[in-house]
C-alpha cells in the first residue's frame, strides 16, 4: 500500500492528527511536577501537603541510603578483621604447630635411628 492511496493515510489507519506543541507538552509536564512535588501555589501561603509526603520521602531514602553505607563500612571491616587473624594465625600459631611437629618427628626418627 503507498503512501498517498486512500486520501493521504497512512498504512496503518490512523487518522491525520498532528503531535502536540512542544509548548503544551512542557507545560504539561510542569504542571505535573508541581502537582506531584508541590511546587506550585497552595493558595494559603504554607507548605503543601504533596511537598510534606515528598520531604517524608527523601528523608527514608536518605536513612536507607545511610544504613546501606554502615552496613557497606561494617562488611570492609569485618573482611580486614578476617585477613588479620588469619596472618597472625599464619605467622604465629602454624609456625609453632609445624615446628612442634617437626621437632616431635625428628626426635622419633633419630630414636628409631638409635636403636
Amino acid at each position: 500500500m503507498a503512501w498517498n492511496d486512500k486520501n493521504n493515510q497512512n498504512p496503518w489507519g490512523g487518522n491525520n492528527q498532528t503531535p502536540p506543541e512542544l509548548d503544551e507538552v512542557i507545560k504539561d509536564f510542569k504542571n505535573k511536577f508541581n502537582t506531584r512535588f508541590g511546587g506550585g501555589s497552595s493558595g494559603k501561603g504554607g507548605v503543601s501537603k504533596a511537598a510534606k509526603g515528598s520531604f517524608k520521602y527523601f528523608v527514608i531514602l536518605a536513612v536507607l541510603l545511610w544504613l546501606l553505607s554502615i552496613r557497606a563500612r561494617i562488611g570492609a571491616f569485618l573482611t580486614r578483621l578476617n585477613q588479620y587473624i588469619r596472618s597472625m594465625w599464619n605467622k604465629y600459631v602454624r609456625q609453632k604447630l609445624v615446628s612442634e611437629i617437626s621437632r616431635t618427628h625428628l626426635t622419633a626418627v633419630l630414636s628409631a635411628l638409635s636403636h
